[in-house]
């Protein structure tokens, strides 16, 4: 899988776009770069575009993990939120249980879902203010 992300000091927030087949190694790196890079400043907003995704290689027992260790990222940078954008049936279903997890495991920690990027792109108007 490939795993890019991007951040806008100007509006605090990292959009990151994986695509392919998504993998617990991959996401792992991935929150990794986020602690590790200096530019990324507190209470950023997250937004993941699921939609060049396939493949999720994950079970619900890695996505409880993967919710378990968001705690990091969360002492070291305070992200704010994240938006998860999917465009099929697969993608929502993984952001649903992405969702889920997230609230059991990391409660304070808001997750919103959108179907495409324009509705995304409302949803962090609202949140940013």
């Amino acid at each position: 899988m490939t795993v890019t992300y991007s951040y806008s000091s100007e509006h605090n927030i990292v959009s990151t776009a994986p695509s392919g087949e998504i993998s617990l190694k991959d996401v792992a790196r991935t929150f990794e770069e986020y602690v590790e890079d200096e530019q990324i400043r507190n209470g950023f907003l997250e937004v993941v575009d699921f939609t060049k995704v396939d493949k999720f290689s994950l079970s619900s027992e890695d996505v409880g993990s993967i919710a378990q260790n968001y705690n990091q990222i969360k002492i070291k940078k305070n992200p704010i939120a994240t938006i998860l954008i999917s465009s099929n049936t697969l993608q929502y279903g993984f952001s649903r249980m992405i969702k889920m997890l997230f609230e059991l495991y990391c409660a304070e920690h808001l997750i919103y879902l959108a179907e495409s990027p324009q509705k995304a792109e409302e949803m962090r108007a609202k949140i940013m203010g």
